[in-house]
Formats: structure tokens, C-alpha cells, sequence
């Protein structure tokens, strides 16, 4: 390449220097999308995982379903309003020197102008939840797989039950009762503390709450005990 530039005034081999410059790299690019262009070909397409089940005859609308496919761990980006932004945006400029932190909050400011979010996502929860409440809809996450289960709300009635008659049994005593012997046998060993942390307790009982076993052919419920609730 040296012999060749020796051949051109200064000028001319400064121009045939960025020529030689920009064939490489075309040669180079249009190699690289060949190779890309056979890999995509390699590819294979997996599956969508059916992760949401609609038992009985219940039915989704096409936006509600688009909601539940992206499963429990899908959450939806906050609104944050105009004024909020701006806010956010003094409170940054603040953080820098003084002498950047003029160009900081311009900066800041043009970059929320080119980039205004949409306040009207197309996913919304808020659709879900008033359409399982107007047709009576239950919503269940299921056991092994990341997924939702949809079923009318008397058959969540019965598989709950039948899963309650499975893993407990019925007792006619009082709860009330129950807390009040369980104070007095802590203060009968000196554990004031916990004594009084279960005579402040507002509730009586533990609650569960059901997951569904969809790799299980009935798809009956596995009950789920806790404090807090679901």
C-alpha cells in the first residue's frame, strides 16, 4: 500500500487513503449481514409456553389475555406525571457542581421533550380486573409453571372446597378461645413477650389461599397456608 500512495501528490493519496478506508469497511459489513444472514436461517422457533388456561366454557377478550399471557411476574410501567418529571429533574441538577448544574437541568429537560412516554399503554390491569368481576371470573396463578388459570367463580368454589375437605379437618372450636389458653401458656413459662405478641394479634386463625396443579389431569388446588394471606 505504501508503493501506491508514493505514486499520488498529497492530496490524491489522502482521498484514495479514505476510499481504501471506506471499501474495507463496506466489505467488511456486507460479510458480516452474509454470516448473520445464515445464522438467522439456523434458528429454530421455539414454542410460546401455554402459560394461560381458561377451564369450562369462560371466555377472554383478545386485551385481556394479552394482560394474563405475560404471567405473575409481569407488572405494568407506572404513570408518572409531567410536573413529577420535573421535579425529578431539579432534584438531580441539584446533585451536580454549580457550574454544570445549568447545563444539567437543560439537558435533563430536552431529554423528557424528545422522549415523552405514552400516558395510555396499551396494557392495562385495570380492563382485567373489571371484566372478571363483571362476568365472575376467578384468577388463579398456577403450581409448576409460570402461568394463570382462569375458571368460572363456582368452580373455584367447588375445587376449594374440595381441597379445604382434603388437607384439614372441621372443628367446632372457638378461636377466640384457642388464643386466649395459648396467652395463658405463655405467661404459665414467663414469656411475656410472646404473650403479648399473640394477644395483639388482630387475627384467630391462619387463611389459605390455592394454587393450581395444572400437570395433574383433574387440575385440583394445592392449598397454601400463611399468615399474611396471598
Amino acid at each position: 500500500m505504501t508503493v501506491v500512495f508514493l505514486q499520488f501528490p498529497g492530496i490524491i493519496a489522502e482521498e484514495q487513503l479514505r476510499f481504501f478506508h471506506r471499501s474495507a469497511a463496506d466489505t467488511t459489513e456486507y460479510s458480516w449481514q452474509c454470516i448473520l444472514l445464515r445464522l438467522s436461517k439456523l434458528q429454530t422457533k421455539r414454542p410460546m409456553p401455554d402459560n394461560l388456561r381458561v377451564l369450562g366454557n369462560g371466555f377472554l377478550p383478545e386485551k385481556v389475555a394479552l394482560v394474563l399471557k405475560n404471567g405473575p411476574r409481569f407488572s405494568v410501567v407506572p404513570t408518572v406525571s409531567a410536573y413529577e418529571l420535573l421535579a425529578l429533574n431539579r432534584g438531580v441538577s441539584r446533585s451536580a457542581d454549580e457550574e454544570n448544574r445549568e447545563r444539567c437541568l437543560l439537558q435533563c429537560a430536552d431529554s423528557l421533550l424528545r422522549n415523552r412516554r405514552n400516558d395510555h399503554p396499551e396494557l392495562t390491569t385495570g380492563g382485567v380486573v373489571s371484566y372478571f368481576k363483571e362476568h365472575e371470573l376467578s384468577l388463579l396463578q398456577t403450581d409448576k409453571e409460570d402461568g394463570f388459570v382462569v375458571m368460572s367463580t363456582s368452580s373455584f368454589q367447588d375445587k376449594a372446597s374440595s381441597a379445604i375437605m382434603k388437607n384439614f379437618e372441621s372443628t367446632t372450636v372457638k378461636a377466640s378461645k384457642v388464643k386466649s389458653r395459648a396467652v395463658e401458656l405463655c405467661k404459665s413459662f414467663n414469656l411475656a413477650n410472646l404473650a403479648k405478641s399473640v394477644l395483639e394479634c388482630k387475627k384467630t386463625s391462619l387463611e389459605a389461599f390455592f394454587n393450581v396443579k395444572t400437570h395433574k389431569i383433574d387440575m385440583p388446588f394445592r392449598s397454601i397456608v400463611t399468615e399474611n394471606g396471598p
